[in-house]
C-alpha cells in the first residue's frame, strides 16, 4: 500500500488533520444524575460547643459531597458511564469541585460554573466523640440551577438508560428532569432526600422508581410508620400519588418495596 503522507511546500511531512481529543465521558452517559455537588466541611470534637464558645477541635476533614454527586461518582467507580447535571459556584471550591469530577471521568458537560458571583453548596458538619452531628447546609449555587440547565442537557438523558434525581434541586428543575425522560422512555429514579414539601403529585406521576426512608415517608402521606400493615398502607398512599415502584428503607428492620402491579416483598437487613 503506498504511503499516503502529504508535504507542504517546503518538503515537510504534514501530520494528518485529527480532531480535538476529548474526554470519554462527553460520549454518552448510561445513567444521568441531577442534584447538588456540595464540599463537606467535616469537624470532629469531644462535644458540640454551646452558644458563644470556642471549642477546641479534634480533627478536620473537607471531601466532595452531595447526595446525587456521591451516587453519580459511585457509578463510575463501577464502571458505568455516568453523567451530572448540577450548578457549581464560581468560587474556588466551585472550580476545584468541576476538576474533581473531569478527572474521574464524570460528564461534566453539564455541571456548570454560576454565571453569578455565587459560592459552591457547603456543609458544615459537626461530628462528636459520641457519633452525633449536626449540619449547616447552605445551598448556594446549588439552588440556581433551574429549567432551562435541564433543558440544555435533554440530548444526554434521552441517551441515557436511567435518569436519577434527588430533592436537592428545585420543584421546576426536577419536574422539567423527569418529563423530559419520560418523553424518551428513560427510566426515572428519585430518592426524596431532602424531603420537600413543594413536590405535588405532578411531580410524583412521572417517578417510575422512588426511594424513601421512614421520615420521608411519613411526611409524604401523613400516616405513622410502625409495623408490616403500616408500611404497606404508607407505600400504597404513594404509589396512589402515580408512582411506579415504591422503595422504603427501614434501618435496622430492613427495607420493602411494592409496585402499582401489586407485587411487593420486605427485605430484612440482616
Amino acid at each position: 500500500m503506498s504511503d499516503t503522507k502529504q508535504t507542504n511546500k517546503q518538503g515537510e511531512t504534514k501530520r494528518p488533520d485529527s480532531k480535538p481529543e476529548k474526554h470519554a465521558e462527553v460520549k454518552h452517559s448510561e445513567a444521568v444524575f441531577l442534584g447538588a455537588c456540595v464540599v463537606d466541611l467535616i469537624s470532629y470534637a469531644d462535644r458540640f460547643p454551646v452558644p458563644g464558645e470556642t471549642l477546641i477541635g479534634n480533627d478536620f476533614v473537607m471531601g466532595h459531597g452531595g447526595k446525587a454527586a456521591n451516587a453519580c461518582v459511585m457509578g463510575v467507580r463501577m464502571g458505568l458511564a455516568c453523567g451530572m447535571i448540577a450548578k457549581l459556584g464560581s468560587d474556588k471550591i466551585g472550580k476545584d469541585y468541576l476538576q474533581y469530577l473531569h478527572d474521574i471521568k464524570v460528564n461534566t458537560e453539564h455541571v456548570k460554573i454560576a454565571d453569578t458571583k455565587a459560592n459552591n453548596a457547603t456543609a458544615n458538619i459537626i461530628v462528636t466523640k459520641k457519633g452525633q452531628n449536626c449540619i449547616v447546609y447552605v445551598p448556594g449555587a446549588a439552588s440556581l440551577l433551574l429549567p432551562h440547565d435541564v433543558k440544555d442537557a435533554e440530548p444526554m438523558i434521552k441517551n441515557a438508560k436511567i435518569l436519577v434525581a434527588l430533592f436537592e434541586c428545585s420543584r421546576q428543575t426536577l419536574l422539567e428532569a423527569l418529563q423530559i425522560a419520560r418523553k424518551h422512555g428513560v427510566t426515572t429514579y428519585v430518592n426524596a432526600a431532602p424531603y420537600d414539601a413543594s413536590m405535588t403529585d405532578e411531580v410524583y406521576k412521572f417517578i417510575d422508581i422512588l426511594c424513601v426512608n421512614e421520615t420521608e415517608t411519613s411526611r409524604i402521606t401523613g400516616l405513622k410508620i410502625a409495623n408490616k400493615a403500616e408500611y404497606q398502607a404508607a407505600a400504597n398512599a404513594i404509589l396512589a400519588k402515580g408512582c411506579k415502584t415504591v422503595i422504603m428503607t427501614l434501618g435496622d428492620q430492613g427495607a420493602c418495596f411494592c409496585t402499582r402491579c401489586g407485587s411487593s416483598a420486605h427485605v430484612r437487613s440482616s
